[in-house]
């Protein structure tokens, strides 16, 4: 049995001692004796999760499998930027535990790596490369995230009069539109769930922004967004008295890092797994 999840920087762990290992789907597969993955990406965009989805859906047997997925605020758009938009790509973007989790054992340290030194076999090297095309898109381009905390720093990879275009577009028009975000996220979620019931595949939902179903401006909610709204919701837990992860973290008083980062530690997770595992096994058995 396997459990695979799906998310942001919730899932995958951020500000963990031990990013991954630690976050709460993979403290729930450990008590279950299950194998653990995760494609979560942090300060990703719903569309982002899809395409995780996806692209996993397409290369891999769902058999005992479930798929755990926390959709993310609808704020966040995601973009792909082609390669002739980008300056050069640095290694250096891959983070440390991202490679160590990835390396095999006859990989270079991440210190040799990062330098440019692969002293490698022909085999090891193609390994290589094909991390660094996966993880920055070194192909055909690079995706990437704009949301609220998003600063022109974040963009120092994109040509400058390209990054400045995408900020204006995000905090002039798409980052100020609810009814957009909530109708361009509906859109993304229901594709997903569609898929993922036609395939009869195995999943727990839950998410992040309560406004992603919120009908109580009827501007912002018109007669097409609420039918989706009543297709996704029954599909959509939260965690206790009806609250998002990081909103029960607080209420029960466990430690959550400052703003921006905002994410619950161990002892959330730890919680969390607690919380869910009973209905993770009831869905994988």
């Amino acid at each position: 049995m396997k459990i695979v999840s799906f998310g942001d920087s919730f899932v995958y762990g951020s500000e963990l001692n031990n990013e991954i290992d630690d976050a709460w789907p993979a403290i729930s597969a450990r008590i279950l004796n299950c194998q653990y993955e995760t494609y979560a990406i942090p300060g990703c965009g719903n569309d982002r999760i899809v395409q995780q989805v996806y692209n996993f859906l397409s290369k891999n047997s769902v058999t005992d499998v479930l798929i755990v997925i926390n959709w993310t605020w609808i704020s966040r758009w995601d973009f792909f930027i082609t390669k002739n938009s980008c300056n050069f790509f640095d290694v250096t973007q891959i983070r440390q535990e991202t490679y160590e989790t990835m390396a095999g054992v006859d990989w270079p340290t991440y210190q040799h790596f990062v330098k440019g030194n692969y002293y490698v076999n022909e085999t090891v090297y193609k390994e290589l490369q094909n991390f660094c095309k996966s993880y920055i898109g070194v192909g055909s381009g690079k995706w990437f995230t704009l949301g609220p905390t998003c600063t022109p720093k974040k963009l120092d990879w994109i040509h400058e009069t390209s990054a400045d275009a995408l900020l204006n577009f995000y905090n002039d028009y798409t980052g100020k539109s609810l009814l957009w975000n909530k109708f361009r996220n509906l859109q993304a979620i229901l594709s997903c769930q569609y898929i993922l019931e036609s395939m009869k595949v195995k999943n727990i939902q839950t998410y992040m922004d309560h406004e992603l179903l919120d009908s109580t401006q009827p501007d912002m909610s018109p007669e097409y967004v609420q039918a989706m709204q009543k297709i996704i919701s029954p599909k959509l837990e939260l965690f206790e008295n009806n609250m998002n992860f990081l909103e029960w973290a607080r209420y029960n008083k466990y430690p959550v890092t400052d703003w921006p980062g905002d994410h619950p530690l161990e002892e959330a997770h730890q919680a969390a797994a607690e919380l869910w595992f009973s209905k993770y096994k009831a869905k994988l058995l």
